[in-house]
């Protein structure tokens, strides 16, 4: 990934993780987060259409955003070697 896209998911990340710790109060825990944003984040090999009959694929992107949001403190965001 580039620096700026780098940056860009590490701030998107932040403010998701920061979110989800008032889920009590918002509703919002990082399994809503993730359903909600994990779509805009990643490109699936298959149309919506074709998603919509595989459940099973839209479940795993949303539980690996789902842990990049709960396990955001122990990311490391750093620049790609060449």
């Amino acid at each position: 990934a580039e620096p700026a896209q780098r940056e860009m998911m590490e701030k998107v990340l932040r403010f998701l993780h920061h979110v989800s710790q008032h889920a009590e109060d918002n509703k919002m825990n990082s399994y809503n987060l993730a359903v909600v944003m994990a779509p805009n984040f990643f490109t699936l090999p298959v149309d919506v259409v074709e998603m919509a009959s595989d459940p099973m694929r839209a479940l795993a992107f949303n539980g690996l955003f789902g842990f990049m949001i709960d396990h955001f403190d122990e990311l490391k965001f750093c620049e790609a070697q060449e």
